[in-house]
């Protein structure tokens, strides 16, 4: 594995360290947002990336969900989720598709591979 490789997984580690910790510090700041706005959001941050792996990112969020929740964890948690199915995904060369969905306050997120 070359260097710069290497170098990027241990930034992203400190990264993750550096996270854990600050959560560990300090209680989540819930408050009163609409979920269906923040997937849509982080979403869109994705599709250039995602659209030049070959990824299809599908968003069903139709109503508002509002639901008391922290927006920096629930952005993150997304992100690390497209983030994660970009890494398995990877060597494939066919399509798959991330779909996004939100029912009243329920948040389904499928990843599928093509067949």
């Amino acid at each position: 594995m070359s260097s710069l490789k290497e170098s990027a997984k241990m930034a992203d580690l400190i990264n993750e360290i550096l996270f854990l910790s600050k959560m560990e510090a300090c209680e989540p700041e819930f408050e009163d947002v609409d979920i269906s706005a923040i997937i849509a959001e982080v979403a869109d941050n994705f599709r250039l990336m995602a659209k030049e792996k070959n990824i299809n990112i599908i968003c069903e969020t139709k109503t508002a969900s509002i639901v008391s929740a922290d927006v920096k964890l629930i952005e993150r948690l997304i992100s690390n989720l497209l983030f994660k199915w970009d890494k398995i995904c990877k060597n494939q060369r066919s399509n798959s598709l991330v779909k996004l969905l939100t029912k009243r306050r329920l948040l389904r997120f499928l990843m599928m591979e093509p067949v």
